[in-house]
């Protein structure tokens, strides 16, 4: 792949409409060619477009996990069966290229890119050989933390849960108060078992979670614990989250022109 003119190792554009821009609003197009597999001198110039106005979450435990290199503290991913994510592979229609990621970021923060597997430093990421035959994206966390690890919401000192009005709902802000600049989950763990999502704030059922503003001025994670019990009153980990990894996905797609043999 030709190197694009902004400098990014791995991007896929060669030239940029606004290089600036991205990694956190990367839009541009420009022009790649790929040869086909079993078609020797053929090649396919196809015209790129690309937004990274949605993320991609690598931190889903029913879908991925992420595995040690060696003793190295740096952890890639893969699936949760084992084997490649295929993070830069066909989409699912087959028409289209997903691009190695090109940024990454750890609970909404951008984490600075490595610059060799087996040397990254702390909330570094890189992509390359995980040494179980494919390439993904690897990454070192602050204290060498297992990015599988789940993220405590219930955690003395760090955060504490302020009850709505009457309803024995509780949202979650820093134990200073305030916002604690959460990212939205898809999937919550309440005392160690999957909770459920919620219909509304104000009409949470026991053991039930909700995303949004708890009346504290900023969307958070919303609980109604068994008991109607504040959260505060448990021990650390009982409400928790996973990790938020996620990545701008780059969509090389639209028109192929076949050029001659």
């Amino acid at each position: 792949m030709t190197l694009c003119s902004c400098g990014l190792s791995r991007c896929p554009f060669l030239s940029h409409i606004t290089p600036a821009s991205h990694p956190t609003t990367m839009r541009g197009t420009g022009m790649i060619r790929i040869f086909p597999p079993g078609t020797a001198g053929w090649a396919k110039t196809r015209r790129l477009a690309t937004s990274t106005d949605s993320l991609t979450d690598i931190s889903v435990a029913a879908t991925y996990k992420w595995t040690e290199i060696g003793s190295t503290n740096e952890y890639y991913c893969e699936l949760l069966a084992g084997g490649d994510p295929d993070l830069a592979g066909l989409n699912a229609s087959g028409k289209s290229w997903y691009g190695p990621p090109i940024a990454l970021y750890m609970e909404g923060v951008l984490l600075t890119e490595g610059s060799a597997v087996g040397s990254l430093s702390a909330q570094e990421w890189i992509w390359g050989a995980t040494g179980a035959g494919f390439d993904s994206v690897i990454v070192k966390l602050t204290g060498d933390a297992d990015p599988d690890t789940v993220k405590q919401l219930v955690k003395t000192g760090v955060y504490k849960w302020t009850k709505i009005g009457a309803t024995d709902e509780y949202y979650c802000e820093l134990n200073a108060g305030g916002d604690p600049a959460l990212v939205e989950r898809t999937a919550v763990t309440i005392n160690g078992s999957p909770a459920s999502e919620g219909s509304a704030i104000g009409a949470l059922a026991v053991d039930e979670w909700i995303w949004g503003d708890g009346g504290g001025g900023f969307d958070t994670l919303i609980v109604r614990l068994t008991g109607d019990l504040d959260p505060d009153t448990k021990a650390d980990g009982w409400v928790s989250v996973e990790q938020s990894i996620r990545f701008p996905r780059t969509n090389i797609t639209v028109a192929e022109v076949i050029q001659g043999k």
